[in-house]
């Protein structure tokens, strides 16, 4: 029986036709089936991903989507695939979740990331991206941010909604200051910051409960403090308003003329010492502050921006400042 089975299959491949043969015998083919609606021996005759035609080969970051796609969907690696710009996201964009696009030569952020809305894991390792585009906004759900390694000058206000986003590194990078509205991101446990050229870190950062805070290699030894703060005057206008905001009551600002009114109307924040309003630049102090809530925060520098000359010169001549209610008390 098995003698029969064994000429039989002799006599099969026999009658074969000899491109048949030839072409099983060629390690560079993938798919053998004469019927491909993609693909044609080592070329292919049109993109899985659109309809438009050519005879591109199929490159290593396609066949990754394609085997995220068999494999449902959920990650996607091109990790060291050394590109310059990445080929269409849109068939993974309601499933995938964790991508890595570290080690590659990508110059500006890829836009169809931001819209992958089900992403939770997004890697940018050594990159020479330069600015993260404020779309990325729309990554609701994305948990850990990882972009150390590229040649960031600055953070998008988009970065500071993703409000889920529980690890952000951006070491290695050129960032010269981070936000205030870092505080946005209530759930963010781990921040590395590390190698920058940060003289300080926003005095708001205290508002936020970071289990692991890395900021080695920046400008943060004490001695560079009063270089990093050198204030230009206050505008006349500025420092009026300021007196105008804490001394006027409400009735009296409207008997005001209305450009008064219309200055006193727009502040630019609030001061980090009286909680007062702040217009214009405010004044720029460099301290330590306590914080029992962040044992990470102890003897670094915060940057705090002040209303007037006296909110700087109380600061400056206090050594045990203390955070508590969103603002420095003398402790």
């Amino acid at each position: 029986m098995l003698a029969e089975l064994l000429r039989e299959a002799e006599t099969s491949v026999e009658r074969r036709p000899s491109a048949d043969i030839q072409l099983e015998n060629r390690d560079d083919v993938i798919i053998q089936s004469r019927a491909s609606k993609f693909f044609c021996g080592e070329q292919r005759t049109s993109s899985p991903f659109d309809d438009s035609s050519g005879n591109e080969a199929i490159g290593p970051a396609e066949v990754a989507i394609l085997q995220s796609m068999v494999t449902g969907g959920h990650m996607l690696s091109f990790k060291a695939h050394f590109l310059s710009e990445l080929p269409s996201l849109l068939p993974l964009s309601n499933t995938l979740t964790h991508l890595n696009v570290s080690f590659n030569c990508l110059q500006v952020f890829p836009k169809d990331i931001c819209q992958l809305t089900q992403l939770k894991d997004l890697r940018l390792r050594n990159n020479p991206i330069r600015e993260i585009p404020s779309a990325i906004r729309s990554l609701k759900s994305l948990q850990l941010l990882s972009i150390p390694f590229n040649l960031l000058t600055d953070l998008p206000q988009g970065l500071f909604e993703l409000y889920s986003l529980e690890e952000l590194d951006v070491s290695h990078n050129s960032l010269q200051w981070i936000s205030r509205d870092i505080q946005q991101l209530c759930n963010l446990k781990r921040l590395n910051v590390q190698c920058n050229q940060l003289s300080g870190l926003p005095v708001t950062t205290l508002n936020i409960q970071l289990q692991q805070l890395l900021v080695d290699s920046n400008y943060f030894h004490q001695l560079l403090w009063k270089e990093n703060t050198h204030n230009s005057p206050q505008m006349l206008s500025d420092m009026c308003c300021t007196v105008l905001a804490k001394h006027s009551t409400v009735s009296a600002i409207e008997e005001y003329p209305q450009d008064i009114q219309a200055l006193l109307n727009n502040p630019t924040g609030t001061c980090d010492y009286c909680q007062g309003a702040m217009y214009g630049c405010g004044l720029r102090a460099i301290r330590s502050i306590n914080n029992n809530n962040n044992n990470n925060s102890r003897h670094l520098p915060f940057i705090l921006q002040l209303c007037s000359a006296p909110c700087l010169y109380t600061v400056m001549n206090n050594e045990q400042l203390k955070w508590k209610d969103d603002h420095v008390i003398i402790h």
